[in-house]
């Protein structure tokens, strides 16, 4: 949660409410997501640069009025600087269970991020028009060439996770 100052009626403090997601440059792209305006993180948009951040439709409908791009928010990823300034609007991502509505959501540049918004369990994703499930030891060996602590757990294509988002309802319907 943060607060918007002067967004609510008639000028008031706006208290907003946003999932927050701390990504890398191309996460975006590999989930198929597409900018409605603006720009995507590159890898220029470091601890050094200006802060930014890239929100969602649906935070740009519920708190900015459809606007987004060039705005301002009290919200940055770092405890020393006060305000991010919003360098893009990305179309909604479908949630995981069907018949769950969007919700808003805030991007922040991993890059930019001090440790306490890093997400504990980072999770990696991969495009590739290849079979998936062939890419596992090539990406499981690069990642221990990064860093041999890491570990490659839990690998699952998107059409399964979205299928074990749907077993709940599914089961349900039975």
């Amino acid at each position: 949660g943060f607060t918007l100052p002067g967004r609510g009626p008639d000028g008031q403090v706006l208290n907003a409410q946003a999932a927050v997601r701390t990504v890398s440059p191309r996460l975006l792209e590999a989930l198929g997501a597409t900018l409605a305006g603006g720009r995507n993180f590159s890898d220029a948009d470091t601890a050094a640069a200006a802060p930014v951040v890239i929100v969602n439709e649906t935070f740009a409908r519920t708190y900015m009025d459809n606007r987004g791009v060039g705005e301002r928010l009290p919200i940055a990823a770092d405890q020393d600087r006060s305000e991010s300034e919003v360098i893009g609007v990305v179309r909604d991502i479908q949630p995981q269970t069907r018949g769950e509505l969007p919700r808003p959501e805030v991007y922040f540049a991993a890059a930019q991020t001090s440790e306490g918004l890093r997400h504990v369990e980072p999770v990696l994703v991969v495009r590739t028009s290849a079979d998936p499930g062939a890419l596992i030891p090539a990406v499981r060996e690069s990642l221990q060439q990064i860093d041999g602590r890491i570990l490659l757990d839990n690998v699952m294509t998107m059409e399964d996770r979205l299928r074990a988002g749907l077993a709940r309802p599914r089961l349900y319907a039975l």
